[in-house]
């Protein structure tokens, strides 16, 4: 894979808008040299604050880290026991993948 091709590609296409002026474009630019140099200080570190990141944003849009699929939510109830005689129970949920069994 050419990684220079995708990296103009994404900036040019995805970074820079068509309304964007000229300081605009010097800003985004200025981030993204700012990045590169902070992937230059500690590349394992930043590669696992992105992968953070990108596992993250996944979840947010209720998609499997793991293998892509959707995301399901489940609810259930389980009990807490009692509380002056009345039974309590809490509100459980989780995301899970029906595809590979990942949960969050």
């Amino acid at each position: 894979m050419n990684y220079e091709y995708y990296i103009k590609e994404l900036i040019k296409e995805r970074l820079f808008q068509h309304s964007f002026s000229k300081e605009d474009k010097i800003e985004t630019l200025q981030y993204v040299k700012a990045l590169f140099t902070k992937i230059g200080y500690n590349p394992v570190q930043f590669i696992n604050e992105l992968n953070n990141t990108i596992k993250e944003i996944m979840i947010e849009e209720n998609i499997c880290p793991k293998c892509y699929s959707d995301l399901e939510l489940h609810i259930w109830n389980e009990s807490r026991g009692e509380y002056f005689g009345t039974p309590v129970s809490e509100s459980m949920s989780e995301l899970k993948c029906k595809n590979c069994g990942w949960t969050a």
